[in-house]
């Protein structure tokens, strides 16, 4: 996919000059196939939380919603972010988000076909001044591209990579130049994209962005009840499964991701 907008950083880096230039950005749909039921273990919050978010996509719950609480209230369903240690489930739980869209709820009767976007923030930076911003508008325009099709989930991986904080006097200009990007395209989210973002590192996001994903959900790390649902969702095949005392193998299991 290619985009012709503009960037907003701007400027050379290496002799290279990127503002007429085009941008080429991979973000191919895939059917989500992770569901909360068979694949995660746990986090009963973060699945009540899904099951808030999707539901305010249902049209009769959003206008009870607008109705009861104001438009600016319901339109907090557009965006989450998941913080956490590394290796606890925030991928995973996205894609289940979008299973369950797809799947458990009216979302695809009201919109259509669900479709789940991933993205690796630090796939998106590059060494060049203005590229990066590039690709994060492309990104944008290519899954509002999509979701018009139908309804897309759009993942963030590493989203700090994207939204560093500007008051850092660490970063460069096209580092705060990125954030500024980022944040502009997340004015304009339509009510069949719902935007993830996931980070190890919330303590370095912009805190601008904290209003752009009102919906802050934690990934904490699991504790032995949860690593002994992980072992037996991960073992359960196996001959000998009925030998396996998945309780001890949690309480050893601890600490680990």
């Amino acid at each position: 996919m290619e985009s012709n907008r503009s960037g907003s950083g701007g400027g050379t880096a290496g002799g290279r000059e990127t503002d007429d230039e085009s941008v080429s950005v991979n973000l191919d749909p895939k059917k989500p196939t992770v569901n909360f039921e068979d694949d995660v273990a746990g986090l009963s919050e973060v699945k009540q939380t899904a099951d808030m978010l999707l539901a305010l996509f249902d049209p009769e719950i959003r206008n009870e919603v607008i109705d009861r609480y104001s438009d600016e209230f319901a339109s907090r369903g557009n965006s989450m972010l998941m913080y956490g240690p590394p290796g606890c489930g925030k991928t995973l739980v996205s894609e289940a988000i979008a299973y369950e869209a797809k799947y458990n709820s009216n979302i695809e009767d009201t919109y259509g076909d669900v479709k789940f976007l991933e993205v690796k923030g630090s796939d998106v930076l590059s060494k060049y001044s203005g590229e990066s911003e590039k690709r994060v508008e492309a990104i944008f325009e290519k899954a509002h591209g999509i979701a018009q099709e139908g309804f897309a989930v759009l993942f963030f991986d590493e989203v700090e990579t994207l939204i560093p904080d500007r008051s850092d006097d660490t970063l460069q200009r096209h580092e705060r130049s990125l954030t500024n990007a980022f944040l502009q395209e997340m004015n304009e989210i339509e009510d069949n994209l719902l935007v993830i973002g996931a980070t190890n590192m919330p303590f370095t996001i912009d805190p601008a962005a904290t209003r752009r994903f009102p919906i802050q959900q934690f990934i904490p790390q699991p504790d032995e009840s949860v690593m002994a649902q992980v072992w037996r969702k991960k073992v359960d095949s196996i001959n000998s499964v009925d030998q396996i005392d998945f309780e001890q193998l949690g309480e050893a299991s601890v600490g680990y991701t």
